[in-house]
């Protein structure tokens, strides 16, 4: 989408003036927003700059790559007590995170334009590191039922946050992955009761589109404001509207608008309006049809010149909507809803074992047929004996490998979002 929505600190204002709206009481997206206002006191990120050179320090080459010491940390605190201390000085976000959850949640954003900034969701991605640092921390000292709660709390808060445009989805999916690649790490340390307890939150959300489809008709919404916009004051949108023209693209249709007849402004107004809502209804009508009919090709080329009514058209409905991202969406909407279904996979396996005394030997010991069919690779989902353990996961589907409960953050090597090893530590 080419009139992106972009965060940017204004000064020293408060999280909830940046975003510009009254956030009610009874709104759980408050709660979320006040924890995000304490992970921005310029101390978390120095904490997850040091967790990470404590992870990957035998890799660096000189004294000259060592962040600074965040406060309250010695030099000397190994990797798990710098998780400790973060965990504590940052644990009101815990407890503001679980009110939420008990909330109702939506944006309390009444209105979009294109220029509208959400300047949450960059800090609700570091509460959702902050989550995964708890239940580590918990699984480390023995507490694996209060770190599953976390992790449920986790990804409940990973999807209530999605309550705007699409950005707020990719977010919430991002979000979402972290949580699921710690339960991943410590799989073995799973009880009985932590097992059921993840099989009912997998079962409750692994094939729900509601958040997905919901988002984009926000996002379409936005769209049709801003096509009004450009056909009544074309000459003057661009300045108006303040959104990012890096390429000339906005201001290439603007002027193409401005020079059309009243007539054919109509003409083309309407085309634009047509095509939005049918991208509108087709991608909503895939997410609610059979997963294995989804698609993840490329979309055919459109004719976007702008000499003709057309392709004017086209472009106008590109520059506004995801059409032409579509089958990216649907691709990160197919993995997560793969990754909770491995997660019902594994709460299943893990329950067999506690029950039987030993790890299944097959996929058919602990699942029905129905269970064990993945819609979006067409095979089988893959199950195997390892020396001591085993491997559970997806063929992987859409341009996506093998896909399980680990987190890989984009490019698979590290980055932000990856200071613990078991939160996107770049392994496949």
């Amino acid at each position: 989408m080419v009139l992106l929505f972009a965060s940017a600190l204004i000064g020293q204002q408060t999280l909830e003036q940046r975003i510009a709206s009254r956030i009610t009481l009874d709104n759980g997206y408050g709660d979320y927003v006040r924890a995000a206002e304490i992970v921005e006191d310029g101390n978390f990120g120095a904490y997850q700059l040091w967790l990470g050179y404590k992870f990957r320090r035998h890799t660096l080459e000189n004294e000259a790559d060592q962040p600074l010491i965040p406060p309250g940390v010695d030099a000397s605190d190994p990797y798990l007590e710098v998780e400790r201390k973060m965990v504590d000085r940052y644990g009101a976000c815990n407890r503001l995170i679980q009110a939420g959850n008990l909330k109702q949640v939506y944006d309390p954003r009444t209105t979009y334009s294109a220029s509208t900034k959400f300047p949450e969701l960059a800090p609700f991605k570091a509460l959702a590191r902050l989550e995964a640092a708890a239940a580590q921390v918990d699984f480390a000292e023995g507490r694996s039922n209060s770190a599953v709660s976390t992790l449920i709390g986790e990804i409940t808060f990973s999807r209530k946050l999605c309550a705007g445009p699409v950005l707020s989805r990719f977010v919430g999916i991002a979000c979402q992955t972290i949580g699921l690649s710690v339960i991943n790490e410590h799989l073995p340390q799973l009880s009985l009761y932590d097992a059921k307890s993840l099989e009912k939150v997998s079962s409750d959300s692994a094939g729900d589109s509601t958040l997905t489809r919901d988002a984009i008709r926000r996002d379409n919404q936005i769209a049709l404001a801003e096509v009004a916009k450009l056909f009544e004051h074309p000459s003057g949108y661009l300045a108006a509207s303040g959104t990012n023209d890096d390429d000339g693209r906005i201001s290439s249709a603007c002027q193409a608008v401005a020079k059309l007849s009243r007539n054919d402004r109509d003409d083309v107004h309407s085309l634009v309006m047509g095509a939005i809502q049918n991208f509108d209804d087709g991608i909503c009508a895939e997410l609610v049809g059979p997963e294995s009919g989804w698609s993840f090709d490329a979309p055919e080329q459109t004719d976007n010149d702008l000499s003709t009514k057309r392709g004017l058209a086209n472009e106008i409905v590109d520059l506004v909507t995801m059409r032409g991202s579509e089958g990216q969406l649907l691709r990160l909407e197919g993995k997560i809803r793969t990754q909770m279904h491995l997660l019902y996979l594994h709460s299943k396996a893990i329950q067999f074992r506690w029950l039987h005394g030993h790890l299944p030997d097959k996929i058919e010991d602990f699942t029905a047929a129905s269970e064990r069919s993945d819609p979006f690779s067409k095979q089988s989902y893959r199950y195997e004996r390892t020396a001591d353990w085993y491997k559970l996961t997806s063929a992987g589907f859409g341009g996506f490998g093998e896909i399980a409960l680990k987190y890989v953050a984009s490019g698979g090597s590290g980055g932000a979002g990856t200071a613990s090893p078991a939160v996107g530590n770049g392994q496949p």
